[in-house]
């Protein structure tokens, strides 16, 4: 064994090590940063899913601290697919995962009236917008895309 094998043997465990660590952080900064998606799973629209605004806290209610309703516009696909919320005023939240720009739509079932249009531009990541919802169904879609839905099911 020659005097540079032991010191070459050493700076490559060092650099395994590294690599070891590095990959370690950083599966755990994915997995504390969102825990509840993972970067393998895709929403469909087969599966039909439902999102809940969390309530807020009582000081954190009101035009001062609206609560945030997110809405994930991909190419194929738009998520969360169903949504239940209390009444109220709203941020409504247009995030884009698409390549373009996006023009979420959120519109009244019965009767049928266009509420809010929140819209990105220059292939922005997010808009958003303050809404007021009142008790009923609502669907929003990206306007071009029309067939591609959600609903939101807002409740007293």
């Amino acid at each position: 064994m020659s005097k540079t094998q032991p010191k070459t043997r050493l700076a490559f465990l060092a650099v395994v090590a590294l690599i070891t660590a590095a990959i370690c952080l950083t599966t755990l900064n994915k997995a504390t940063a969102n825990p509840t998606s993972s970067s393998a799973s895709v929403p469909t629209r087969a599966a039909e899913t439902a999102g809940v605004l969390p309530s807020l806290e009582p000081a954190l209610q009101g035009a001062d601290h609206p609560g945030m309703l997110r809405i994930f516009v991909h190419a194929e696909d738009i998520y969360p697919d169903v949504i239940r919320i209390r009444a109220g005023t709203l941020r409504l939240r247009a995030e884009n995962e698409t390549l373009g720009d996006v023009s979420l739509a959120l519109q009244r079932v019965a009767p049928s009236a266009l509420v809010a249009q929140v819209s990105t531009v220059n292939q922005g990541k997010r808009a958003d917008q303050l809404v007021q919802v009142e008790k009923g169904e609502y669907i929003y879609y990206d306007v071009s895309r029309p067939s591609i839905t959600g609903r939101l099911i807002v409740d007293q």
